[in-house]
């Protein structure tokens, strides 16, 4: 004598009460995403992304006022542990705290880029735009690690 199905697993598109509501089982018993979850997530990375294009955008303006002021090089350290760099900034003034303001941006918008590319990876099953987040990741650890080297490598520390 064979089992009754339950009532969900017999509706294509019925919503599996052990999977949640994310996940949706069709009659072949393959998992697919719900529609209104894809909704969801793909507009979550996307309100993500335009954050960090904002700030990316912010960044580029306080930059702009570490060269207007000349306040490059005005703290030739560079310490391993950012948290350093929040407790400099409180105290810096004039070009310093443009400097270190600069540098703090840098470090959010590193933690941003890292939770762009894992939203991005999680809303965009099998779509090549997943790669994209991990290829800003990319780009921004780059440019984290350009900048770094430019304060160690050519600052002058009797600036």
């Amino acid at each position: 004598m064979q089992r009754k199905k339950p009532a969900w697993v017999s509706r294509p598109g019925a919503i599996s009460p052990a999977q949640g509501a994310r996940f949706a089982l069709k009659k072949t018993d393959e998992i697919v995403r719900d529609p209104a979850a894809v909704k969801a997530a793909r507009l979550g990375a996307h309100r993500f992304a335009i954050a960090c294009t904002g700030l990316l955008l912010f960044m580029i303006v306080v930059g702009a006022m570490v060269t207007t002021t000349r306040a490059g090089d005005t703290n030739p350290g560079w310490s391993w542990r950012f948290w350093e760099w929040f407790a400099s900034w409180w105290q810096a003034h004039g070009g310093r705290a443009w400097e270190d303001g600069h540098r703090m941006i840098g470090t959010v918008i590193g933690f941003f880029g890292i939770g762009l590319a894992l939203t991005l990876w999680k809303a965009e099953k099998g779509k090549p735009r997943r790669w994209l987040g991990v290829l800003a990741l990319t780009l921004i650890c780059v440019q984290g690690i350009l900048g770094g080297l430019r304060v160690l490598v050519v600052s002058d520390a009797d600036v």
